[in-house]
């Protein structure tokens, strides 16, 4: 499966345009970005608004947390949107960053123990049956909703997991496992885990979709569509210092998306920490050059088990686009790999 994986605004012909040749939109969901200037629109809003000029397009969130909603108002919210969506809707969650939730005064403790439970609340509402339940962080007492998914098991939960531990999560209750600044190695390595905590419940990779979220860029100019690439996921390895440990290389936490507060100053101070964040590992983790080049990397990536990829598009947004619709994304629909 082929799609974007981004704050996604654009316009109702673009999304009618995108209907006709990808499988899915993915629209990130940030009260604030690490761009002081910049815009973050709530995703279900745009969602919502944008899914009945489509057809056949899935569209989801990469990713939501577990702290700034409680689980009973999200569910409800997200069997509408799924009912709007005639079925298509997914959603992306994971266990948050600070910039959302610390400047809010959101409690956001235990983080991976709440989202456990947050997800067991939506599971048990979307049955439509009453419910008790007594946990660690939400009790419910003769609960129920009246907006129900489409889908007897529910909107799909793809979980975005980056430990071990929240990796067993997702092999033991996903539908889906995210990962960002991966390389196909590390793909591989880690799909181990999601595979051992899958087996342990009665399950298999098989039943799960494993997405690839990462920046693509596509031109004749491989030099340029790499430099963009590489750009931006060298500053994206500067919010996340411990994943680029994991390739042999340490960096300030400076700017950790685990405590960074956004002000004025945090994507300057992201853009000239980045200039320590080695080329080559960058270029392991994105899907850049020219188009025979990034079918390659693809292609590598499907051989280390992954199902469903997310776009992220830094620059030259029409070239990239165009070569998705016209080369790549044709390439593997009739080579029969996605």
């Amino acid at each position: 499966m082929f799609g974007l994986g981004e704050s996604f605004e654009n316009s109702i012909v673009d999304i009618q345009r995108l209907d006709q040749y990808l499988d899915t939109v993915w629209s990130g969901d940030h009260l604030v970005g690490l761009n002081r200037n910049g815009r973050r629109l709530d995703p279900w809003t745009v969602i919502a608004a944008l899914a009945p000029h489509t057809k056949k397009l899935e569209f989801g969130s990469m990713v939501t947390d577990p702290f700034r909603r409680h689980p009973a108002v999200f569910a409800q919210t997200l069997a509408t949107i799924d009912w709007i969506t005639g079925g298509r809707l997914n959603l992306g969650i994971g266990a948050g960053e600070a910039m959302n939730i610390a400047p809010f005064n959101i409690p956001w403790d235990h983080r991976v123990r709440r989202l456990t439970e947050f997800i067991e609340v939506l599971k048990l509402l979307w049955t439509g049956k009453t419910v008790d339940f007594k946990g660690e962080f939400f009790k419910l007492d003769k609960a129920f909703i009246q907006a129900l998914p489409t889908k007897k098991d529910g909107v799909p939960i793809y979980i975005a997991a980056n430990s071990t531990l929240s990796r067993k999560i997702a092999g033991g209750v996903g539908d889906g496992w995210i990962a960002e600044m991966m390389s196909p190695e590390m793909y591989r390595k880690d799909l181990e885990e999601v595979g051992r905590a899958a087996s342990e419940v009665g399950r298999s990779l098989r039943d799960l979709d494993v997405v690839y979220h990462g920046f693509c860029s596509i031109s004749e100019n491989n030099e340029r569509a790499k430099a963009y690439a590489n750009g931006m996921v060298r500053m994206q390895f500067t919010w996340w210092p411990k994943q680029l440990e994991r390739y042999g290389h340490e960096i300030s936490d400076r700017c950790d998306w685990n405590h960074i507060v956004v002000d004025e100053n945090s994507y300057e101070e992201s853009k000239k920490l980045s200039a320590d964040v080695p080329q080559e590992i960058a270029d392991q983790v994105t899907i850049s050059g020219n188009v025979d080049e990034c079918i390659e990397k693809v292609e590598e990536y499907i051989k280390s088990g992954v199902t469903h990829f997310a776009f992220s598009i830094p620059s030259d947004r029409d070239e990239t686009l165009k070569a998705l619709e016209e080369k790549v994304v044709p390439y593997f629909k009739e080579s029969r790999h996605d």
